[in-house]
């Protein structure tokens, strides 16, 4: 082997060492944020499905004796299978035919529901899955691996391409801005290339909030309405927040919400003690034009509390059916988006078979894509890759409208990027802070969501969707990475309810530094 060949040799090995390097960080740093426990399902319980279970219209909730009712008019041999596993039904959802089981403490539930599903009685019998809130913390961003070890490393350089020339018959819009203290903090809703916790942005790599809420729609701003539910399945959320009080949903008791969490009718208090739950409130309807804190997506709107995370982020699927049957016996006629900035690996059926139900009711879900840094069209990520036509997925944007380094992208499995990295929100005990995941990029769309329904509450969820995303942002960074091939643009979304959309504000270059690697 001559010189030359050694040297090629050398330098290859060298590279290949390094991205290994990189790449066992990478994994180690992505594990970290995730904390997944070898038993990725709550100790002792199942969710189970027999096949002669019958169902009922009308979404329910049962525990106590009335979910043992439920079993009790099964057939002999479907209770014995039961017994067999030493069962005891503590909830059941009739809607769905499903029931929650508890098996003696030590009881193996991967053999349980081996018995069950080898018994030939039952339609599934799956564990009571984890789900996990898909946001990181200041340290776990403070060091990210691909910036630590290679900055730029696995940034794709892309010619950037100056916006077109204003044509002289489509105006500028025009914008409507919130007196809201903290509204230059939220580039998100109007990025001016301002620097955010230390990290600046570039011009216009925002939804457009100021130009959609200007728009108008007989006769009023496009600024917020009460017209659709805002539901938050998520750690609850602080409804004594001055900045979130008023646009609080109330059912006919006061109630904010519900708590999965505990059973006595007491304690179903949908208060947050996280701060997943309140942070994700305030994209979506954080008070606007109060002059206090920060401003939502809608300025006006009703949002709903479903409590089923605990203090570490962490709910089951269990409980996320239930708080799925609570908010559909409280809908009403009113229209709702459901929020679930959460998720896991592994598929459940009921949960499936719970957001089928909620489709039939016309709700729109919207899932964070996942902080996995993963090709979710190949590795899925759940509830958001469930196969069902009222979601809409969400992979998270930076400051640069560029993809951030976390977020789980796919061209057929992710359906658009919104704003995720440095979000200013409310956060519990009155206060305020930043969030940043695919966690934080789920609310925007859930606000635009939200506020489409507000101005055209006779729209199908299927409507609102396409809205959504046929109005996108396309940008080079979303090009093989999502459906809509964009970032979220709300003024777009919210003008196709006018049949017209003016010209958006000219996009500057992007990032200076991309053009430097063009040029060397």
């Amino acid at each position: 082997m001559n010189k030359k060949w050694r040297l090629i040799h050398g330098i290859l090995f060298s590279l290949l060492i390094f991205l290994a390097a990189v790449s066992g960080v990478k994994a180690e740093f992505f594990n970290r944020q995730n904390d997944l426990p070898e038993q990725d399902f709550v100790p002792g319980e199942l969710l189970v499905k027999f096949k002669d279970m019958s169902l009922s219209p009308g979404p329910q909730i049962l525990q106590g004796p009335e979910a043992e009712a439920v079993v009790a008019k099964l057939p002999a041999m479907n209770r014995f299978v039961l017994r067999e596993i030493g069962g005891r039904t503590v909830r059941a959802f009739p809607q769905i035919g499903v029931i929650r089981v508890k098996i003696p403490a030590g009881g193996s539930v991967r053999r349980a529901a081996r018995i069950l599903a080898e018994s030939g009685v039952v339609e599934y019998a799956e564990p009571n899955y984890l789900r996990y809130s898909q946001r990181f913390t200041a340290a776990d961003i403070a060091v990210g691996p691909t910036e630590a070890l290679a900055p730029g490393l696995f940034d794709i350089p892309t010619r950037v391409q100056p916006a077109p020339a204003q044509a002289p018959d489509q105006p500028v819009p025009a914008t409507e801005t919130p007196d809201d203290d903290d509204f230059p903090r939220q580039w998100a809703l109007d990025n001016t290339g301002q620097e955010i916790n230390g990290t600046s942005g570039a011009a216009d790599a925002d939804i457009d909030a100021p130009e959609a809420w200007a728009v108008r729609i007989n006769g009023m701003n496009a600024t917020g309405g009460a017209a659709a539910i805002a539901a938050l399945i998520d750690s609850g959320v602080d409804y004594n927040h001055p900045d979130l009080k008023d646009n609080m949903w109330q059912d006919e008791n006061g109630s904010h919400g519900f708590n999965a969490l505990n059973d006595a009718a007491d304690t179903r208090d949908p208060m947050d003690n996280e701060g997943h739950g309140t942070h994700l409130a305030g994209i979506i309807g954080a008070v606007g034009n109060n002059g206090l804190g920060v401003c939502g997506v809608n300025w006006q709107t009703r949002l709903m509390a479903l409590k089923f995370m605990d203090v570490e982020g962490v709910g089951s699927d269990a409980d996320a059916v239930e708080c799925i049957t609570y908010a559909l016996q409280h809908k009403g006629d009113s229209r709702m988006v459901m929020n679930i900035s959460w998720g896991g690996e592994n598929f459940s059926r009921a949960l499936h078979d719970a957001m089928a139900e909620a489709r039939n009711a016309g709700v729109l879900f919207v899932a964070a894509a996942g902080n996995n840094s993963r090709n979710t069209d190949v590795a899925r990520f759940y509830p958001a890759g469930y196969n069902l036509d009222n979601i809409i997925v969400v992979g998270a944007s930076d400051q640069r409208d560029a993809r951030a380094f976390f977020s789980n992208f796919g061209p057929r499995s992710v359906d658009l990027f919104a704003p995720g990295v440095n979000i200013w929100s409310t956060v519990i005990d009155g206060d305020y802070g930043f969030g940043t995941g695919t966690s934080m990029a789920c609310p925007f769309v859930t606000g635009a969501a939200a506020l489409i329904w507000s101005k055209d509450p006779s729209a199908d969820y299927r409507t609102v969707k396409k809205f959504i995303l046929r109005g996108v942002d396309k940008k080079p960074a979303f090009r093989n990475a999502c459906v809509s091939r964009g970032r979220l643009n709300l003024y777009k979304a919210v003008s196709k309810l006018t049949g017209t959309v003016s010209q958006p504000k000219a996009t500057p270059l992007s990032d200076p530094s991309i053009i430097l690697r063009l040029l060397r």
